[in-house]
């Protein structure tokens, strides 16, 4: 019994890493599988467990998104150039 609980412990600790490295790394394939999953309980009359399933639309993030709010965060398209200026210094 007690070997049971500490492989269930453990088989659902590396599904739930498993999870969330794939929601970081593949977000559109995570958000498809949930829209499948939602749909097959949708069909099957779960009604409010796929409502709950149902994953919002993907954010897109990065400075393409058009958020607006990171224009300090984000490189200009027009960059200025310094030149570099040495100042000799007059030893002792």
């Amino acid at each position: 019994m007690n070997e049971w609980i500490q492989s269930s412990v453990v088989i659902l600790l590396v599904l739930w890493s498993v999870w969330l490295s794939g929601r970081r790394y593949f977000p559109q394939a995570i958000y498809r599988c949930q829209q499948a999953i939602a749909r097959y309980l949708r069909q099957h009359q779960y009604v409010m467990l796929a409502n709950y399933i149902l994953p919002s639309a993907p954010q897109k993030t990065g400075c393409d998104s058009g958020c607006g709010g990171c224009s300090q965060a984000c490189p200009s398209t027009q960059t200025s150039t310094q030149p570099v200026k040495f100042i000799h210094k007059a030893t002792p």
